[in-house]
């Protein structure tokens, strides 16, 4: 498995838009596409402009292909405007013993 984390700094303004944009995001990711099996969208409970997202792909390509993907391209171009910063870091997810 291969795990995601992207770390957003948000603008405080669009903290809403883009929380909705994220949530409508994983929900349509977890129903189609074959490749994530997982896709939580967390708020800082004392900075709501601080939004992580925590995904598990198959593999490394299936995170590619995400990427490739018109829903995350769409969401991309539609919420940079209102990101400050982001911080993207891949894992290899390792088994329990």
């Amino acid at each position: 498995m291969y795990a995601v984390t992207v770390f957003y700094e948000l603008e405080s303004v669009h903290q809403t838009q883009f929380t909705d944009r994220a949530r409508a995001l994983s929900a349509d990711a977890l129903v189609n596409d074959p490749h994530c099996r997982r896709f939580d969208v967390c708020v800082h409970p004392d900075a709501p402009e601080r939004v992580m997202f925590y995904q598990l792909f198959d593999d490394g390509g299936g995170f590619l292909a995400y990427l490739n993907s018109e829903r995350f391209i769409r969401f991309d171009v539609e919420t940079q405007p209102w990101v400050v910063t982001k911080w993207i870091r891949p894992y290899d997810l390792m088994p329990p013993l």
